[in-house]
């Protein structure tokens, strides 16, 4: 298991016995994997958000839910629009591509 100095899983490491094969994750190592602390893991579960699973006391979390979570925030992101938005035009065409039909020459 990798740990932080103050004895915490490191972020974005999934530890355990063969972390491979782990179908669930505790809330720190989840909070790890995501780079988060531990109360707003607990705060997404109550939530409904990450779903989780109460084994006695314990409160785990299924790792392809936090997989799934991740690929989801990531899925529609297109770092081309994100530049058009950020710059209230069109974003910057690429040199490599060949130019539209219906673009002016740069000046």
């Amino acid at each position: 298991m990798v740990l932080r100095q103050d004895g915490r899983p490191a972020a974005g490491v999934w530890t355990g016995a063969d972390s491979a094969d782990c179908l669930v994750v505790s809330v720190a190592e989840a909070a790890a994997a995501l780079g988060v602390s531990d109360d707003l893991v607990y705060h997404l579960t109550e939530r409904g958000e990450l779903p989780c699973l109460r084994i006695g006391r314990r409160k785990v979390i299924p790792r392809r839910a936090i997989e799934l979570l991740v690929e989801s925030a990531v899925a529609g992101f297109d770092p081309p629009d994100v530049l058009r938005a950020l710059a209230g035009r069109r974003a910057p065409r690429d040199p490599a591509q060949p130019a539209p039909p219906d673009a002016r020459p740069a000046r």
